[in-house]
């Protein structure tokens, strides 16, 4: 289901709370040690996104991700099974 599931545990951080993120998973991904994030609330859980660079433009493997993941979210397949009789013959 999940291609890097890790169990990490919630810490305190002052009055606060945290989570350790393994090493492996932060070079796999480009986060950076004081390096912006973003937080946003999924189906699932709480996705942790990296931000963009200064250019706020996306690498193309970045898009694709982020498209995919968009797509997936709002649950929009039922479009694609209409595709299928389209009239265009391979």
């Amino acid at each position: 289901m999940y291609r890097n599931y890790m169990e990490t545990r919630i810490t305190r951080i002052g009055n606060s709370r945290g989570i350790r993120i393994p090493k492996t998973l932060l070079d796999l991904y480009g986060f950076e040690e004081g390096g912006p994030v973003d937080l946003a609330e999924t189906r699932e859980g709480i996705l942790i996104k990296r931000q963009a660079g200064p250019s706020g433009k996306l690498s193309w493997d970045e898009a694709y991700a982020q498209m995919g993941q968009d797509v997936a979210e709002r649950g929009v397949w039922e479009e694609w099974d209409a595709t299928a009789a389209d009239g265009i013959d391979d």
